[in-house]
């Protein structure tokens, strides 16, 4: 009896791990979207980047973006004369 619960258990913990890791790749693409969208109406503007640099992983979504957009060696040259390295994973404060 208590095993089929301890499954039971584990099984609901394991879907809503699922639904929640769906659910984030999910706003990613919107994101993704987005700002590709912004930056192909817009052209490349440092305001839209500086929103978006926050942390890695904003910073890794920009330059994916930037790269599909045509702005990638921009972006690249922008993060890196604002210090930004590969292994800056914490955020701004």
């Amino acid at each position: 009896m208590g095993a089929g619960i301890i499954s039971t258990t584990m099984a609901g913990g394991s879907m809503a791990f699922l639904l929640f890791n769906e659910y984030l790749a999910v706003d990613k693409i919107k994101r993704y979207k987005k700002l590709k969208n912004i930056l192909n109406k817009r052209g490349w503007n440092k305001r839209i980047i500086d929103s978006m640099s926050h942390t890695w992983c904003e910073r890794n979504l920009i330059q994916l973006v930037s790269d599909d957009s045509g702005f990638g060696e921009k972006t690249r040259n922008y993060l890196y004369q604002k210090g930004y390295e590969w292994y800056h994973f914490f955020p701004e404060i």
